[in-house]
């Protein structure tokens, strides 16, 4: 897989291209305050069929983007769509995850965490 990093003036520069040539928009998802002893992960998490996501919790806001969805199911059976484009958002401290990849393909989705510093990412609660 190729993975291209742009500077934010190479960045700026394509953004502004795009402008000009073709309507672009933006459309902010969340917002959150951050204190200053903070770090921002961004993870690319990748889930077979019959993966388990363990619950969860961050010391931290968490913002997920779903790549490439599919069914999740939850222990008690109940299945939950993860579309394509999807954004999910999990503020500090929430518990979330206990599911498992459900689907005949692999889900793909990319977190950012807004965490504390030095804590660990993922506070696992089972």
């Amino acid at each position: 897989m190729m993975r291209l990093f742009l500077s934010a003036a190479a960045l700026a520069a394509t953004a502004t291209t795009a402008l000009a040539e073709d309507p672009m928009s933006r459309a902010e998802l969340g917002r959150t305050e951050t204190a200053v002893e903070t770090e921002t992960i961004v993870s690319e998490l990748r889930m077979m069929p019959g993966a388990y996501l363990r619950l969860h919790s961050h010391p931290g806001d968490e913002h997920v983007y779903i790549v490439k969805g599919g069914p999740m199911q939850t222990k008690d059976g109940k299945t939950i769509p993860f579309k394509d484009g999807g954004y999910l958002f999990f503020p500090r401290g929430k518990v979330h995850g206990g599911l498992t990849s459900a689907g005949e393909g692999e889900v793909v989705v990319v977190t950012v965490h807004v965490v504390d510093k030095g804590k660990p990412v993922y506070d696992y609660t089972e």
